[in-house]
């Protein structure tokens, strides 16, 4: 049985919207080579409602996830040691 699972990050406002190399990267550090299906979506930069790590923008990602299941421990620690993430929820859709 396939599970369903939301990514959204907010990243660092120096990441390019359009550098999908560095995007990709990130997300396979997050994931730590998981086997899921991934589909990404850049939501753009926008501004930030309050300060984020002196930061007052950054650039929304949303990845949607499907696999077996997710470590959500794996992604929660390399979320802590990745310098251009600011913030990141995951939520199981299904």
């Amino acid at each position: 049985m396939n599970r369903k699972y939301e990514l959204m990050l907010v990243l660092h406002p120096s990441v390019a919207a359009e550098d999908e190399k560095a995007q990709d990267e990130l997300i396979g550090k997050l994931l730590g080579g998981q086997n899921l299906t991934v589909k990404k979506t850049v939501l753009g930069k926008k501004e930030l409602s309050y300060p984020i790590l002196k930061q007052t923008e950054g650039l929304y990602m949303l990845i949607e996830l499907e696999g077996a299941a997710v470590k959500t421990d794996v992604v929660a620690t390399s979320a802590r040691v990745e310098e251009n993430l600011l913030r990141y929820l995951l939520k199981r859709v299904n």
